[in-house]
């Protein structure tokens, strides 16, 4: 651990004051779960600690996978936001977050640079990350980056509905992040686009898989169940989803 750091760790009563969160962010929503990818476990902790100063109790931190595909679910899916350590040889962290941007668009990353100077920072920006901070990482600061990149999301939903992007294949309710599998979006997607009426079984079944449903299948209504749970929707007294016996299902209007 360098000295620079030891000295922010001894100010740790005056850093969990200083990074108390204001009236205005205690009235923001859920931050989504943060993910600590680093080769550096000394780094790993490092970072885990600024993040608790920072207020962000879950944390999860681990080996920056050689792959998008290795990372945990809630990044995969878009529903975690990712802190990237580049480490003092920034090169492989620069071309993980370049592969992480061009295979998971709607992943949002904040790179955490070693080296002075702005021209790593520009570079990061360049090759994907949506913000960058410098170590070691104020907590305040890095608070304050991880707040910005998760504010489009809650601007885009307006208060009471439900809003899809498709770019990103996001799902945003209240302003709360939705952390949807493939399946689940692509449900939610196809009553999305015909919200207000009830779209049948068959149906569905033809948009999602491109056939009919076959006798005894529940497939579809399983994931229906679990989209409900997603959304926090009571099938007995449906905000969003209603099932119309013998026909199918209906994503309710706003107003419902």
């Amino acid at each position: 651990m360098s000295l620079r750091f030891r000295r922010w760790r001894m100010s740790r009563r005056a850093l969990r004051d200083r990074t108390r969160p204001t009236p205005e962010e205690d009235r923001e929503p859920p931050m989504l779960p943060i993910i600590v990818l680093s080769n550096d476990a000394a780094a790993r902790r490092d970072l885990a600690a600024a993040l608790a100063l920072a207020g962000f109790g879950a944390v999860a931190a681990e080996k920056r996978p050689a792959t998008c595909a290795m990372l945990p679910a809630p990044a995969r899916t878009g529903g975690a936001l990712v802190v990237l350590d580049l480490g003092p040889e920034p090169g492989t962290g620069l071309d993980w977050c370049r592969a992480a941007r061009r295979e998971l668009p709607g992943l949002l990353i904040c790179a955490v640079t070693r080296e002075p100077g702005a021209h790593l920072d520009v570079t990061a920006l360049e090759q994907g990350a949506d913000a960058v901070v410098s170590w070691p990482p104020d907590p305040r600061r890095l608070a304050a980056q991880l707040r910005a990149m998760q504010r489009p999301l809650r601007a885009a939903t307006p208060s009471g509905d439900l809003v899809l992007d498709a770019a990103h294949r996001h799902a945003v309710v209240d302003g709360r992040h939705l952390p949807l599998t493939d399946g689940e979006y692509d449900l939610l997607a196809v009553l999305h686009r015909h919200r207000g009426r009830v779209v049948t079984r068959d149906e569905l079944s033809l948009e999602l898989h491109g056939r009919t449903c076959a006798a005894g299948d529940r497939s579809l209504d399983l994931r229906v169940t679990r989209l409900r749970r997603k959304l926090g929707d009571d099938s007995r007294a449906p905000r969003w989803i209603r099932a119309v016996r013998g026909e199918g299902y209906l994503l309710l209007p706003p107003s419902a």
